[in-house]
């Protein structure tokens, strides 16, 4: 934007700064929430939902490196990794994010959330205004079977997760008001 003083130029500033920490706090809370949910709960993921994230995120860092024109090999070879090193390392983050999805998908069935048409198409626009090219083949496809579908599952795991952490901030907020009560 134009700023016609160095005062609409500072608060700019202040303003960008601050809502950027609140978003940090956010973040670290929503990380927070899913470390709780993970580390407590007894859960196991399906192999093959292991093995079908690492071979699609495999597949997706070969494709990247093909369109930069070097290929897989090179690059973990840059890297001084292996690609056993690599599909262990995805296998974690694989199983973690396994483990969260299942348990929000579960949270979400037992506490009945919804997410209706009006959420779907609010979410494919905002997905499809990220593409510079084919913003309306994107839309339609988010607002269409597979594709609402994805974004319905996502929208309520993250209804789900923010269902965990209004729990946490409310313990938080009660841990407070006792503290306060003891002196």
């Amino acid at each position: 934007g134009e700023f016609n003083t160095i005062d609409e130029l500072r608060a700019f500033v202040r303003d960008q700064i601050s809502s950027g920490r609140e978003r940090e706090a956010q973040n670290l809370l929503r990380a927070e929430a899913v470390d709780r949910l993970i580390e407590n709960a007894e859960i196991d993921v399906p192999l093959v939902m292991i093995a079908d994230k690492v071979e699609g995120w495999i597949r997706e860092l070969s494709s990247d490196l093909e369109k930069r024109g070097e290929d897989l090999e090179k690059f973990l070879q840059t890297k001084g990794r292996t690609r056993e090193q690599l599909r262990a390392d995805y296998a974690r983050r694989a199983e973690r994010e396994g483990r969260r999805d299942l348990i929000l998908d579960r949270i979400a069935e037992l506490e009945k959330l919804e997410v209706d048409e009006q959420e779907v198409k609010e979410e494919a626009r905002k997905i499809s205004q990220t593409s510079e090219d084919n913003r309306e083949q994107l839309y339609e496809y988010y607002t269409k079977d597979i594709g609402s579908a994805i974004i319905r599952r996502g929208l309520l795991r993250e209804k789900a997760l923010q269902l965990v952490i209004d729990q946490v901030d409310m313990k938080i907020e009660e841990n407070k008001g006792e503290g306060e009560n003891e002196d």
